[in-house]
This record gives structure tokens, C-alpha cells and sequence, in this order.
């Protein structure tokens, strides 16, 4: 997004060295080379140069985390349809008091999981 707006200021010669200290947006930096022509926004560039600048383990860790919660919601959606089968399984020759208890915890559960779709819980 920060590449087409900027290649669309440069288009409409709207582009001008004049944009606030890289400062303002990261306190912490304090030196960062602005391209004249540049394919990002000076602010966008000045974060890119300020991450590379920093830490490469820190910023590889946030990536796995970021990782790891991405494939958490895309595999919870289906493991959740497989835990309810399970369960209705397993519920199926019980008393209906330990039914109602069980059900009711199990769906309490999933709804206090953000990964959880409300769908199949309904259901």
C-alpha cells in the first residue's frame, strides 16, 4: 500500500523531500537515510530501515509468533468440527443431566477461545 501511494505521488509530482523527521514516527531513531526516489513513503521506509536496524532475533521471534496464531486459526476451525464429533461420540450413552452439564462446559470453552468460530458451536 505505502509503494502504490507512493508511486502515485511521484506520477502526480505531488512527491517532495519535505516529510516529517523519521523521528517523530520511531522515537528511538535518530538517523535514517531517506531515498529521494524511493519505492516506500519516507515514514514506511524509516520503520522498514529502523526493523532491520534492530535485533534480527527479535524481529524472527515476532514473525513465528505472528506465524504460529495464523496457522492456530486457520487449524482451529477444523479440528473444532472434529472435537464435536468426538464428543457426540463419546456423550452418546450417558445420563442427560451429564449430557447438559457437558455440553454446556464444552461450548462455554469454545466460546472463551478467540480461534473458535461461533458457528459450530451452535450447532
Amino acid at each position: 500500500l505505502s509503494a502504490l501511494n507512493q508511486s502515485v505521488r511521484r506520477k502526480r509530482g505531488l512527491y517532495r523531500r519535505t516529510f516529517a523527521d523519521p523521528a517523530q514516527v520511531l522515537p528511538s531513531v535518530t538517523q535514517v537515510h531517506l531515498p529521494d526516489e524511493g519505492t516506500l513513503t519516507p515514514r514506511v521506509h524509516a520503520i522498514f530501515q529502523h526493523l532491520i536496524g534492530e535485533n534480527k532475533l527479535e524481529v524472527l521471534v515476532c514473525v513465528h509468533i505472528l506465524a504460529v496464531c495464523g496457522v492456530t486459526y486457520l487449524v482451529a476451525t477444523v479440528m473444532i468440527n472434529v472435537f464435536l464429533a468426538w464428543m457426540v461420540s463419546f456423550l452418546a450413552n450417558l445420563d442427560f443431566a451429564l449430557i447438559c452439564v457437558a455440553v454446556f462446559l464444552s461450548g462455554l470453552g469454545l466460546f472463551l477461545l478467540p480461534p473458535v468460530p461461533g458457528a459450530p458451536i451452535y450447532l
